[in-house]
């Protein structure tokens, strides 16, 4: 009888600890509260055919004659994310946000989806744009695609792809754990029949409730906007599971550290101090290995750097491609 009170009053204060959280972070100051992130004046959007019957959804604003940049968003996210870059850049540049396939409005075709598909189609699309000198900014996974871009298809650097900026991302996530592709080996059957599964019972990964909020919000740094956390909860609930089971191993194995050496554009490496999601350690080791990158930290941020960081980012993002355009 004391173990089953004592179990109670334990649910009880636990209970009372989440609803003081999340008042806390539900009630925080939000300057984002009444950001549009609707499409915006001018912007247009598109849908590519590929060549393996797939469908690439691109959004684009901006002068088609300005200096070009291409965003690429991190797994489970979308063009979403570049809703203030698109806002914010588009009065200089021609901006293009890219939905990667399988995510957002994008499908894959016969090729599934996998990392050098997805570089594939950067390539596609550049080549079909006609784009010159463009900076390919590219967000955790959409980094780890910015990066498998430069290794399979070198061709390109110096003509079509001006530069790069890598953001909030890696290029090989296990590096420091020993064993950690026996550990992907082991655990991923079991991880992409789950994730199957999911998939066929229309699961939401994240559902709007409490826990879900607190998952999403572990991707941003200090005091996050609800609004911001809100939208990376919308997003992540948007992709079918059946995408991650087909990414998973991938993303979790990928080692593109010696690739890196032979990025011969000017690089720019960007990072939060408070990134949970690819820390610090990660985008250091990127700047060590590519020649010449630069690289911005700013403290306090977590993972979703052109939301939390909306100024600096741009102005970074903005010298970025000024430079390769002078």
């Amino acid at each position: 009888m004391k173990r089953l009170a004592a179990a109670a009053l334990g649910a009880a204060v636990g209970v009372r600890v989440e609803a003081a959280l999340m008042a806390r972070e539900r009630g925080r100051p939000d300057p984002a509260a009444h950001d549009a992130f609707g499409p915006g004046t001018g912007e247009t959007s598109r849908l590519i055919d590929m060549d393996d019957g797939g469908v690439l959804h691109v959004v684009e604003r901006g002068p088609v004659d300005a200096p070009p940049i291409v965003l690429l968003h991190g797994v489970t996210l979308s063009t979403l994310t570049w809703r203030y870059q698109l806002d914010d850049l588009a009065d200089r540049f021609r901006v293009i946000a890219v939905d990667h396939r399988g995510h957002g409005r994008s499908r894959a075709g016969s090729g599934g989806h996998t990392l050098p598909g997805m570089a594939a189609d950067i390539a596609h699309l550049l080549e079909r744009d006609d784009l010159r000198g463009a900076l390919v900014v590219g967000h955790s996974m959409g980094g780890i695609v910015a990066m498998q871009l430069a290794a399979g298809h070198p061709d390109l650097l110096g003509t079509r792809v001006g530069g790069l900026a890598l953001v909030a991302t890696t290029a090989a996530p296990g590096a420091r754990v020993p064993g950690w592709s026996r550990v992907v080996e082991w655990a991923a059957p079991g991880t992409e029949r789950a994730l199957r599964m999911a998939d066929r019972r229309r699961f939401v990964s994240l559902p709007p409730n409490d826990l879900s909020y607190l998952i999403a919000r572990l991707g941003l740094g200090a005091r996050p906007s609800p609004t911001h956390v809100e939208l990376t909860r919308l997003m992540h609930a948007a992709l079918p599971p059946a995408v991650i089971a087909d990414l998973w191993r991938e993303l979790a194995d990928v080692d593109l550290r010696s690739t890196l050496p032979r990025i011969s554009v000017p690089t720019t490496v960007m990072v939060g101090s408070r990134d949970l999601v690819t820390p610090p350690h990660h985008s250091r080791e990127i700047h060590r290995l590519v020649p010449g990158a630069e690289l911005v930290s700013w403290p306090g941020a977590g993972h979703m750097l052109m939301l939390e960081r909306r100024a600096a980012f741009a102005e970074a993002v903005a010298r970025a491609a000024v430079t390769l355009a002078s």
